[in-house]
């Protein structure tokens, strides 16, 4: 919060030895920070900021199954529309989601899918 009010970009896209870029939003919708991705949200974070691989923050989300992250994300307009759609159904299928439970990939599908994913487009 401090960096954001002292002016920091929420669009700001970083990158760590190791791993490719980040958006802001990417490792809170990882985790389901669902504090930090409001804050964000609250200060004019691209919901659907892309990176080098075009991975999305919903799809950190999904790939982790943090449902109430995705909830947030699609009601601040996660795009989830023709391949974008339908390649965060197949991150949140072929991820582990650690420590998740077959309901919750049951709804993070059903959440994606009532918002116009499709497997199919």
């Amino acid at each position: 919060n401090l960096l954001l009010t002292s002016g920091a970009d929420p669009n700001a896209i970083t990158s760590i030895k190791g791993y490719n870029c980040r958006t802001a939003l990417m490792n809170p919708a990882w985790y389901g920070n669902v504090a930090v991705i409001r804050l964000l949200l609250a200060k004019k974070a691209d919901v659907n900021l892309t990176c080098a691989g075009g991975d999305t923050p919903i799809m950190f989300a999904a790939r982790n199954r943090k449902i109430e992250a995705v909830q947030i994300l699609l009601a601040a307009g996660a795009d989830v529309s023709g391949k974008r759609g339908r390649r965060t159904l197949i991150q949140a299928r072929d991820e582990p989601g650690y420590g998740s439970s077959t309901n919750e990939l049951r709804e993070i599908y059903e959440l994606l899918q009532a918002a116009g994913a499709k497997w199919n487009f």
